[in-house]
């Protein structure tokens, strides 16, 4: 004979009550691991004015921590390779988790072979990589959300400059 316990209905509540918990503990809040599509549209408008004040004709990118394009804004007279520019500087500036101009800079203090390990380490990721000032992760309360590429700018420091000015301003961090 085989024997069968059914669980009452206050059990079963209580198990999906924890599961469930556990679910939200795992994921988090979303206020806190995402960029909204407002922030990357205000992050790379903002930082497209900013440039257009000072002279410089820009395309700015943001992607979220998957590496997706949240939001791309370019300057009516930027060039015409500076949004896959402002991708490709973002987009490196989540692989290294740091500024690509800090990146750049301590690669090259070191050894110029541990930028090529570096390379072939990330070959996958070879046609989004570039190595040049201009993207920035963003970061708030610690996490980081994504990151911001800028470029058209005369001189790398310059994009570097503006994406850092922006996020300072609107209450990132990097």
């Amino acid at each position: 004979m085989l024997l069968t316990i059914q669980p009452t209905r206050s059990v079963t509540m209580r198990l999906i009550k924890v599961a469930l918990f556990g679910c939200a503990l795992l994921t988090g809040p979303a206020w806190a691991t995402a960029l909204s599509h407002g922030e990357a549209t205000a992050l790379a408008s903002k930082v497209v004015e900013l440039a257009t004040r000072q002279g410089y004709n820009v395309s700015a990118t943001v992607l979220d921590v998957e590496r997706n394009a949240l939001a791309t804004v370019r300057s009516e007279q930027a060039g015409p390779y500076t949004p896959r520019a402002s991708f490709k500087k973002a987009y490196t500036a989540l692989v290294v988790r740091q500024p690509t101009q800090l990146f750049i800079r301590d690669t090259l203090q070191k050894q110029p072979e541990d930028l090529e390990k570096f390379i072939v380490a990330n070959i996958r990721d070879s046609d989004h990589l570039i190595f040049l000032p201009g993207g920035v992760p963003i970061v708030k309360d610690g996490r980081t959300l994504g990151a911001i590429g800028v470029g058209g700018a005369p001189g790398g420091h310059l994009d570097d400059a503006l994406a850092k000015h922006v996020l300072t301003d609107m209450g990132f961090t990097y």
